[in-house]
């Protein structure tokens, strides 16, 4: 209800389960998420001769994607495709259309998207304040006239404005050992592949720590106890299967004082000679060759 109330939709659902089947897939109703994306299809149409055929495709095949996740048996991992259609469709966008004018015409609208979400959940004015920088800047671009003015007012009400009903989200920070475990299931194949431990030069396991060999050191397998190695594996199976998981998956751990913190489900995990999973791969002896090859072709069986 609180979620249908910040975005001004109805609140046509009869429970959680209900806003959660009916929400993303439902296109009969005309606020949910397939509805919108069919729109937006429709739209796009009219744009195809600007923007080109192959930009196009992007939309319609997160349109599929969608009504192929809804009759899935893993709808959050059919999700993740829809996402992946629509960040291939922006990036097409930068390649196909050669005027900077129309591209930030486009581009704006979905910056207004964002300073209009942002307000309706509470973020912090700070953050608000870049999103609308970024917004202004792409105005800019599109060569058209604009009110300024109203630029500076909606600062200035952005930065008096408490939210006093805004629905935030609080973590505690957990200061721990940082673990990573890859898992692969087929029909032939069951592994949970080594634990690997990182260490961060940094303060934290950063952009720079993550993509600069030298500013992390990965330990792998991770040097930690036995009984730790077995619930991190256990746990991390578990995971792949309550998720039905497919391919290969990359779970990511914090460790305090012998607690163990989920921090996020890797489906699409790096595979980069810096990565992780090539490098677990390596450490029981395989391939990084041999192993895809397996999993490919028992998909294909």
């Amino acid at each position: 209800r609180e979620y249908c109330k910040r975005v001004s939709i109805p609140d046509v659902y009869e429970d959680k389960a209900d806003f959660l089947r009916s929400y993303p897939f439902d296109d009969t109703n005309p606020d949910s998420i397939i509805s919108n994306l069919i729109r937006a299809y429709d739209n796009a149409i009219v744009l195809r001769d600007d923007i080109g055929s192959s930009t196009l495709s992007y939309i319609q095949l997160a349109v599929y994607d969608m009504r192929k996740a809804a009759i899935g048996n893993a709808p959050l991992v059919g999700l993740l495709k829809v996402t992946d259609d629509l960040y291939a469709f922006w990036g097409c966008l930068d390649d196909s259309v050669a005027s900077q004018s129309e591209r930030s015409i486009v581009k704006t609208g979905r910056r207004v998207e964002r300073v209009d979400l942002y307000l309706r959940f509470g973020m912090p004015a700070e953050v608000i304040q870049h999103e609308i920088n970024r917004l202004e800047n792409r105005i800019r671009l599109t060569g058209l006239k604009y009110d300024d003015e109203s630029i500076t007012d909606l600062r200035v009400l952005v930065s008096k404005e408490s939210y006093p009903d805004a629905v935030r989200l609080v973590e505690s920070f957990i200061d721990g050992m940082e673990l990573t475990c890859g898992v692969c299931k087929t029909r032939n194949m069951d592994v949970v592949l080594p634990i690997a431990k990182v260490i961060p030069k940094n303060e934290f396991f950063d952009f720079e720590a993550k993509y600069d060999p030298s500013m992390s050191e990965e330990l792998i397998p991770a040097p930690i106890p036995d009984e730790l190695t077995g619930r991190v594996k256990k746990l991390s199976s578990a995971i792949y299967d309550i998720l039905r998981c497919e391919g290969i998956v990359r779970i990511d751990y914090i460790v305090r004082d012998g607690e163990i913190f989920l921090l996020e489900v890797n489906t699409a995990p790096g595979m980069t000679s810096n990565s992780f999973i090539p490098k677990m791969i390596h450490a029981i002896g395989w391939s990084v060759r041999d192993f895809l090859t397996r999993v490919i072709e028992d998909k294909l069986k």
